[in-house]
């Protein structure tokens, strides 16, 4: 089981080209590599399977051995260890757990905030989601850190729940690194609501032309918008602002968002909607998925990925 973890610290490096990716954590240890591109590395092997409306319950018994263990790391341990315990117990779906995962997100450690941003991403748990609207409000830690601040936004969008539409369009003209801005953006495209084409035109119309176009600006960002935007309406104007501007006076009364995402054109974009959203690993490959997703489904998890169940 795979998926692409921690995309926004991982962009934000630059890694050797002839670097190869480790099999798993002790080959990336064995191969010396910087802490941080080791966690970065094997995020994908610890990242949890996904949610649906109603996830199972978690194995009691496993509910408690991640408790104790969180409890031990964090009152006990030094970073690595509450790095550890987190990323030991990402998929365990319990409030109680993702209490600690939150608490993991104030950490002084950056490398320990990453784990449990990661983690709170993939848990289908209000309180998961509760959590990292409240970094984003009031975590100025992880807001001056640029690659923690995009790692956060989109694991809001990850969750691609309506209540993150006002969340995610708060303060987003504000100067921001571009990965921040196109998490914002996709986030948006990623809860298939029609708040969210609303909250992109709005966001597109406020930073239209007049206004001083930076790198890290929105405006700066059509393409990121015509992709949220075909993702929820399926019309594909391309990055033409009065062109969608248009479309949208016309049709906003009776528009109705399609339950199902439309498969976007050309289909690179299809391709980097499904990469970004870590679904391009979702496809089953490789031996022992069937026992991965028995032990994920005592946790608490799913064998469906948030991304899919969202998209």
């Amino acid at each position: 089981m795979a998926h692409r973890g921690f995309s926004s610290i991982r962009n934000s490096l630059i890694l050797p080209r002839r670097v190869a990716l480790p099999l798993n954590r002790n080959d990336a240890i064995d191969k010396g590599l910087d802490p941080m591109l080791q966690l970065l590395l094997i995020a994908p092997l610890l990242t949890p399977l996904a949610q649906d409306d109603t996830p199972p319950r978690p194995d009691p018994a496993v509910v408690e051995e991640a408790l104790s263990e969180l409890e031990r790391a964090f009152k006990k341990g030094k970073a690595p260890e509450r790095r550890a315990a987190i990323e030991s117990h990402a998929g365990v779906n319990d409030e109680r757990v993702v209490a600690w995962f939150a608490k993991g997100t104030k950490d002084k450690d950056r490398m320990v905030q990453a784990a449990a941003l990661e983690a709170l991403r993939w848990l289908p748990n209000e309180a998961a989601l509760e959590a990292l609207h409240t970094s984003l409000k009031k975590n100025r830690s992880i807001v001056k850190d640029d690659a923690l601040y995009e790692a956060l936004v989109k694991a809001i969008g990850q969750h691609g729940h309506p209540s993150s539409v006002e969340v995610l369009t708060d303060n987003a003209l504000a100067a921001a690194p571009k990965g921040v801005t196109v998490a914002r953006i996709y986030g948006l495209g990623h809860i298939r609501s029609k708040e969210s084409v609303s909250a992109l035109m709005d966001l597109m119309a406020r930073t239209g032309k007049g206004r001083k176009r930076g790198k890290g600006s929105a405006q700066a960002r059509m393409k990121e918008f015509a992709t949220s935007l075909q993702v929820l309406t399926g019309e594909t104007i391309g990055t033409d602002e009065a062109a969608w501007t248009a479309w949208w006076r016309e049709n906003e009364g009776d528009f109705e968002i399609a339950k199902e995402r439309p498969t976007l054109k050309p289909a690179r974009l299809e391709k980097t909607w499904r990469k970004y959203w870590g679904e391009e690993s979702q496809k089953g490959k490789g031996e022992g998925r069937d026992e991965e997703r028995e032990r994920r489904k005592k946790r608490g998890g799913d064998d469906e990925s948030p991304a899919d169940s969202a998209a």
